[in-house]
């Protein structure tokens, strides 16, 4: 389907493709005959074609044979396909990615790059200011984020309310065991 969609013309070569397959002389030059003109190719008879098939009619039930088209609506079918001309058309409009979030500075800014690397699937998380404080916080599952800078009183209030604190310390080696933690108490 990606080629069919990427490569113009690709739906007429699969059904010249096909229009081989079935053993019809095509010519090289990748022009197409009239449908009256199709014919097989030399080197099959039509005694060939038969003895080839036979096995395939004595093992398909009497339902599936009637089911199936016929060798020329086959032919019809694949003749209108390999007359197709196609072109690519310009997406109306280029796919818009996600907005980078902003960079932030100090350890709320440094908390978001470290998560990118150790912690690419956490959803992200709510910024609320508190105290002149920024808190990283997921309101729906009352977890939040407590960084080297955030006061043990503001942790404390957040708490009070239902929040669970993971804190990150000053040592950023620290840190990937934690968000580990945090996955875990976000249900990940």
């Amino acid at each position: 389907m990606t080629r069919l969609a990427n490569d113009a013309d690709a739906l007429a070569q699969v059904a010249r493709q096909a229009l081989r397959v079935m053993h019809v002389d095509l010519p090289e030059d990748g022009s197409m005959p009239a449908f009256d003109a199709l014919h097989d190719q030399e080197d099959v008879t039509a005694l060939r074609r038969r003895l080839l098939s036979l096995p395939a009619l004595v093992l398909q039930p009497a339902r599936s044979r009637t089911d199936q088209p016929s060798r020329p609506a086959r032919l019809a079918l694949a003749w209108r396909l390999a007359q197709i001309k196609t072109a690519l058309q310009p997406s109306p409009q280029a796919p818009q990615l996600p907005p980078e979030p902003p960079t932030v500075p100090g350890w709320t800014g440094q908390w978001r790059e470290m998560c990118l690397l150790h912690a690419p699937d956490l959803p992200p998380p709510a910024l609320a200011e508190a105290a002149g404080q920024m808190v990283l916080h997921w309101p729906g599952e009352y977890a939040a984020v407590a960084l080297p800078d955030t006061p043990r009183e503001l942790q404390a209030a957040w708490e009070d309310r239902g929040y669970t604190f993971i804190r990150f310390p000053a040592d950023t080696d620290a840190w990937t065991p934690l968000f580990q933690r945090l996955a875990r108490l976000l249900g990940l």
